[in-house]
């Protein structure tokens, strides 16, 4: 699958590792005034606890792919939730398409997103990650689970393969 990710962020970095390491081309999206445009390669520093309870620690590199498509399967969004009309309106403007990964902790009703997502297809969803990115390091902790809107509660075509990315 193509999957996108906006920016470079722990939590959207944590799972695009992960997906990357699934065989799946990920590539972020990343804004030209952001500090962090020019890291290509990420030292990964994982405690992974998707088959262990008590973790399993590793150590990885990772390489930052830089958006070359304006069609991808997934675009994964984990930032504040104030920042997403930003992130849409980005999108719109280059004409990037794929079905949206909310991962935001949004609070507001669904009449909000579909505002603000038009007629985007989009999924709300929650990891259980979390870590931090020091320079070009990502320290990582990652969960057995990421919480997923139900298949009824969504309109996107491709509710399947989003399970299978995260399995």
């Amino acid at each position: 699958m193509d999957i996108l990710t906006i920016g470079l962020g722990t939590i959207g970095t944590t799972y695009s590792y992960l997906f990357n390491k699934a065989g799946h081309n990920v590539e972020h999206y990343i804004r030209k005034s952001s500090k962090k445009i020019n890291i290509t390669e990420l030292n990964v520093d994982m405690l992974d606890g998707r088959n262990n309870k008590k973790g399993e620690h590793y150590t990885d590199t990772y390489k930052v792919n830089t958006h070359t498509k304006d069609n991808y399967d997934f675009i994964f969004i984990s930032m504040p939730a104030g920042n997403i009309e930003s992130v849409i309106e980005t999108l719109n403007s280059n004409n990037i398409k794929g079905t949206i990964i909310l991962c935001c902790g949004i609070w507001e009703d669904k009449n909000y997103l579909e505002k603000l997502l038009g007629n985007r297809p989009y999924v709300l969803g929650y990891p259980v990650a979390g870590g931090n990115l020091e320079g070009e390091t990502l320290n990582a902790c990652l969960f057995d689970h990421f919480m997923l809107e139900s298949k009824a509660k969504t309109t996107i075509d491709n509710y399947d393969d989003l399970v299978k990315l995260f399995s």
